[in-house]
């Protein structure tokens, strides 16, 4: 995923199919979750998947920047007070 070509669902589904190999390796055999300061759950799935996207995102998009759940919430608020 190095070549950056593709439309932005594109480049959605080569990341949803690189991910979820992922995701089913930690369902298929456990996973440990953690409660975040605001009462949701994290797991290692999360973080594992997050990762994966965050890291093969910057390949293909390297402007672009990540938002995701297991972003802690002070930072999700903050760039949601940001006039886009």
């Amino acid at each position: 995923m190095t070549d950056g070509g593709g439309s932005d669902i594109e480049v959605a589904l080569r990341l949803a199919a690189m991910a979820a190999p992922v995701a089913l390796e930690y369902f298929e055999r456990g996973v440990q979750s953690w409660s975040k300061a605001d009462g949701t759950v994290v797991g290692e799935a999360d973080l594992a998947v997050d990762k994966l996207i965050a890291a093969e995102l910057a390949k293909v998009r390297p402007g672009d920047g990540v938002l995701s759940d297991p972003i802690p919430r002070v930072v999700r608020e903050l760039l949601s007070s940001w006039d886009c």
